[in-house]
Order: C-alpha cells, then sequence, then structure tokens
C-alpha cells in the first residue's frame, strides 16, 4: 500500500472490528500507526480480501500475522500477485535501499526478484526518481504476472509472492520496534 492508501487500510480495520468483541480501538492514533507500520507492504486489495476472508472465518479479530497470512493465501490470480510483487519491489526499496539487497531479496520473495533480474539490477532500481515510479509499478506488476503464470505454465511449485511469515520478523517484534520508535 501507499500512504495515500492509509484512510482505506484503517476504515477496512474499524469495518472488520465492527464484527468482532474486543478489537483494537483504531482512532487511537498510535495503535493505527502499529498496525499500518506491520501490514503497510500488503497490496490494499489483497489486504481487503483478507479482511473479508476474515469476516467470513474466524470468531474473533485477526492478529496482523493471520492477515498476513490471509494474503498469503488468497492470491486468486496472477495479476494479484503481480500487483503484489509491484508493491513488495517498491517497498523494499524505501526499507532497504541499495546496499542491503540481500534483505531486499527476502522481503520480495523468489517471483518478485526474478521481476527485479529481469528488469535491471537491485541498484539501478533504487536509483529511480519519483517521475519514475508509476511507469515502473505498471511494468513490475506486468513482469510479475507473466513470471507467476510461466511458474504455473512450467509446473513447478509457485513461490508465494509474500515470503512465508516464519521467515520475516514477526507482527509482534515488528510491532514492539515501531512503538519504540514512537516514544
Amino acid at each position: 500500500m501507499i500512504e495515500s492508501d492509509k484512510k482505506q487500510f484503517i476504515t477496512s480495520l474499524k469495518n472488520l472490528g465492527t464484527a468482532f468483541p474486543k478489537a483494537p480501538d483504531f482512532k487511537d492514533k498510535d495503535i493505527a500507526r502499529m498496525w499500518w507500520g506491520v501490514l503497510s507492504h500488503i497490496p490494499l486489495e489483497s489486504f481487503t480480501n483478507a479482511c473479508h476472508h476474515a469476516l467470513k472465518t474466524l470468531e474473533w479479530f485477526p492478529s496482523p500475522a493471520t492477515l498476513i497470512r490471509f494474503c498469503e493465501e488468497v492470491y486468486e490470480t496472477d495479476k494479484q500477485i503481480g500487483t503484489d510483487i509491484s508493491a513488495r519491489i517498491e517497498k523494499a526499496i524505501s526499507t532497504y535501499g541499495g546496499y542491503n539487497h540481500q534483505d531486499a531479496e527476502k522481503f520480495i520473495g523468489p517471483i518478485g526478484w526474478e521481476v527485479v533480474g529481469q528488469t535491471s539490477c537491485w541498484w539501478d532500481i533504487c536509483m529511480l526518481t519519483d517521475r519514475d515510479m508509476p511507469q515502473a509499478r505498471k511494468r513490475w506488476a506486468e513482469l510479475g504476472e507473466l513470471v507467476s503464470q510461466r511458474f504455473n505454465r512450467d509446473g513447478e511449485n509457485k513461490p508465494a509472492a509474500l515470503p512465508k511469515s516464519s521467515s520475516n520478523v514477526t507482527a509482534i517484534e515488528t510491532a514492539n520496534r515501531l512503538l519504540g520508535k514512537m516514544k
């Protein structure tokens, strides 16, 4: 997601909270900021789908880790995977920069890293300007869709566009880190 998606993100969480007792109070800016920090790497469409899935399947308000897992599980099309890859590449640029390509590769995932390799080298991608980003996002999404289709066609196990949560920092550790920065 991008900063302009934040309002819709909070609205989705508030709507989800109306269905469950003991949901967090997303009017509290610190709570909202913590959830945004943990989940902002997920494309808005995938996040919204995960919220709908939670409404249909859970009896309690989901944790960030549960919503991330739902995002990993609810991909329906290669186009959604392409959109997710594009968002993850953009997030990795701002999070890891050009010097930390190993962590960026883990964050982006195998399909996404193949997109990076087909586009350019990581350093060049990190040097894109704000003016270049809309075109780059579109190209990454298109390439992600094509690479995902190739994984399906070749009979390979399609790796998730979102790396599994267990290989990343847990949601609780991320939340604690973000809350520590706010003090």
